[in-house]
């Protein structure tokens, strides 16, 4: 269980970096200009997701 959680965390923290890095950047990138809109919302949506699932419930 605990290995499945680290794996969530860690893949949202790379999903934050890679949309940042890329946001800082300002390169090129192929397609749209709201894919960058995008991958916001879905950080945004993944983070959320997690933090509900860590609260307790009662």
């Amino acid at each position: 269980m605990a290995g499945a959680f680290l794996a969530f965390i860690l893949g949202n923290l790379y999903f934050w970096l890679q949309f940042l890095l890329s946001w800082i950047k300002g390169l090129p990138q192929p397609g749209p200009r709201w894919v960058k809109l995008l991958r916001l919302s879905f950080c945004v949506i993944s983070t959320i997701l997690i933090v509900a699932s860590i609260l307790p419930r009662e």
